[in-house]
């Protein structure tokens, strides 16, 4: 009763830590591609294998005396393959980036559809929100309509990528067209996506 209370304790915490990793920016860790659920997983199950083994090697009721690492690897294993199966029995998400082009391509004038980027973001909630370098036209304001997405406020200063981040709080992934999020010798978007844990769909494979 002693070792389940213990293990299962800390085992969730450690499975609620491995969720939270897919907002703070922590390589394969943060993506949630199909590889990032897999890795939590097995960081999960990794986890709960070492803390298991730890109490057997306590002095305490329930222990067996023994850390056995075979255990550890097979928690490993099952970690991973259940956090891969999570995600493929997960509803799918929308492409962003293909919603942003979309969206862009949908303006009524050449230089709506090739002079501005669209980016569209997912919040914590699952909405969606759109942010431009150069404002909508009434055709891409049609497109947002119609792929309910939220339009955020321009300030015509920003880009598409800086007035998502300023507009939405909970951010979590951003998707752009018609080009990818900006390098320092620019706004550096990508590096301000980065520094708040936003998924950057356009550098997923």
């Amino acid at each position: 009763m002693i070792n389940g209370a213990l293990v299962g304790g800390i085992s969730a915490r450690l499975g609620f830590a491995a969720g939270g990793m897919t907002t703070r920016g922590m390589g394969v860790l943060s993506q949630t591609t199909a590889r990032g659920a897999v890795a939590r997983g097995a960081t999960t199950g990794f986890g709960t294998g070492v803390v298991t083994e730890a109490y057997d090697v306590l002095p305490i009721p329930g222990a067996d005396g023994s850390f056995d690492v075979e255990n550890v690897a097979v928690s490993t294993v099952v970690g991973a393959g259940g956090g891969g199966l999570a995600h493929h029995l997960s509803p799918p998400r929308p492409a962003l980036v293909n919603i942003a082009d979309d969206i862009r391509t949908s303006g009524m004038h050449p230089a709506a559809r090739n002079q501005r980027t669209i980016a569209v973001g997912e919040d914590g909630s699952g909405a969606l929100h759109a942010g431009s370098s150069n404002g909508f036209d009434a055709g891409q304001r049609a497109a947002l309509q119609r792929h309910g997405v939220n339009r955020v406020p321009g300030s015509g200063a920003l880009h598409a990528e800086e007035e998502l981040l300023r507009g939405v709080p909970d951010l979590r992934r951003v998707g752009t067209s018609v080009r990818d999020p900006c390098g320092p010798t620019e706004h550096n978007c990508r590096q301000q996506l980065l520094d708040r844990g936003v998924e950057i769909e356009n550098d997923v494979p």
